[in-house]
């Protein structure tokens, strides 16, 4: 926290202590205290969060990444890959992220995939390529570029993208080869099981739970059974050290 969040030195005790007991928390739960101190600094600085909302947020996105199943760790490492496009999108960016996070986990595809995928639909030229590539294969108008291209949520392009895409009546079953390798390098997906799961319809209603339980109480019940076993261990170990003292000695 010191050598990451530029403000923390000057912060009250209280504060301090407030983020470091966040911090040690989510690390002894899986999440890198450098990656959860990256996630304060970016709340704080560039979202305009204070410092408890930053390390509400922080803790929020374990308990989301609990309920929806996925590795804390994995989705604390995304959050810090997007925050350029949270930081564009502003006050919905966090929404957007978990949105996406919800339609990786339903489709199988990497995050990073999904995220460079709605990357190239930032600028009206690539989106125009992308979109009129699509609409060829397709044999319609069953994408619109001016949409792709004002859609800035990330979450909602991939879904219009997929909507279109199974709109055009084709399934990844009874197209040739050749169809799916067109397909797959005009989507910009990596290979053609990236298109299957994109054809799949499951992105198109993925969404995050509706609640997160991201209250506090929940990490420090959790932490406190964590801590339990572990004392355990530690009781464990004192034991053998001193019948096994004589034989050390």
């Amino acid at each position: 926290l010191f050598t990451t969040v530029t403000d923390f030195s000057n912060m009250s005790k209280s504060t301090q202590t407030e983020l470091a007991t966040t911090v040690a928390l989510l690390s002894e739960l899986g999440v890198s205290s450098s990656e959860s101190a990256q996630s304060i600094q970016f709340l704080t600085k560039v979202m305009g969060k204070s410092t408890g909302q930053a390390a509400a947020q922080t803790r929020e996105l374990f308990a989301f990444a609990q309920e929806l199943g996925v590795s804390a760790s994995g989705m604390s490492a995304d959050f810090i890959k997007m925050q350029p496009q949270i930081a564009a999108l502003g006050d919905t960016g966090v929404q957007a992220f978990k949105d996406l996070q919800a339609q990786a986990k339903a489709t199988g595809i990497e995050f990073d995939s999904l995220l460079a995928i709605t990357n190239k639909f930032d600028t009206f030229t690539s989106a125009a390529n992308q979109v009129g590539r699509l609409n060829a294969i397709m044999g319609g108008p069953f994408l619109n570029t001016l949409e792709m291209v004002a859609e800035t949520d990330p979450a909602e392009r991939m879904r219009k993208l997929s909507e279109g895409i199974n709109s055009a009546g084709l399934s990844f079953d009874d197209m040739s080869y050749y169809q799916k390798k067109a397909m797959t390098a005009a989507a910009g997906l990596n290979s053609e099981m990236e298109l299957a799961m994109l054809m799949s319809g499951k992105l198109e209603d993925a969404r995050g739970p509706v609640k997160t339980q991201a209250e506090f109480e929940r990490l420090a019940a959790q932490t406190k059974e964590f801590n339990t076993v572990m004392e355990e261990f530690k009781q464990l170990g004192m034991s053998l050290a001193v019948s096994l003292g004589p034989v050390v000695g």
